[in-house]
């Protein structure tokens, strides 16, 4: 047996090594099981296809991880395309219960009086977050985990799914808010009083 297969675990036990990892991955991000699954399969053929690339720049993981975040920007750029989703640059509908005709707050944002780091502790909270995560739209929800949880940069996302910069921004904009009230609703606003 070479030492490079000692390092690097056979293409056969990638499905059990990887696998619920990778599920875990694509189940974040799409929030739907049977469209989970079917993505870590995508992710698993193309790797078998282009196992030849594989540099050992990285650990096997990671380098599957990284297919099978362009199957599900891919996934996504396809669901874009079938929506028509090109959004209008001008204030949205969404945006209106937050503002009056002058731009100023209807309601302001609770202040949030405890420390992040700490909220993260509680399992309570996680579970609280990762619900508020997945209420938001699958677009918005995309943009905003690849921004603040891949790492990618609004360059890289715009490629990915290919959209606008504009666009983007206006999905990430929304995300964020989107995001902020649901824990406002679900967390903060039940903590003030503690």
């Amino acid at each position: 047996m070479s030492k490079e297969a000692k390092k690097y675990p056979e293409s056969d036990q990638w499905q059990d090594l990887y696998g619920y990892v990778l599920y875990r991955y694509a189940l974040a991000r799409v929030s739907d099981a049977f469209v989970a699954e079917e993505l870590v399969q995508e992710a698993f053929l193309a790797a078998l296809e282009s196992a030849h690339s594989f540099r050992e720049q990285s650990t096997v993981q990671t380098w599957l991880i990284g297919i099978l975040r362009h199957k599900i920007m891919d996934h996504f750029r396809m669901q874009l395309k079938k929506q028509q989703m090109e959004l209008p640059i001008e204030a949205s509908n969404a945006d209106q219960d937050l503002f009056d005709g002058s731009g100023k707050w209807l309601r302001p944002p609770v202040a949030w009086s405890c420390d992040p780091h700490q909220a993260l502790q509680s399992t309570e909270f996680r579970q609280i977050l990762t619900q508020c995560v997945n209420a938001i739209p699958t677009e918005k929800r995309t943009v905003l985990l690849s921004r603040a949880v891949d790492g990618l940069s609004g360059r890289e996302i715009c490629k990915l799914l290919d959209i606008t910069p504009t666009h983007m921004w206006v999905l990430m904009h929304r995300a964020r808010g989107a995001l902020r009230r649901c824990l406002e609703e679900r967390w903060f606003s039940r903590r003030k009083g503690q």
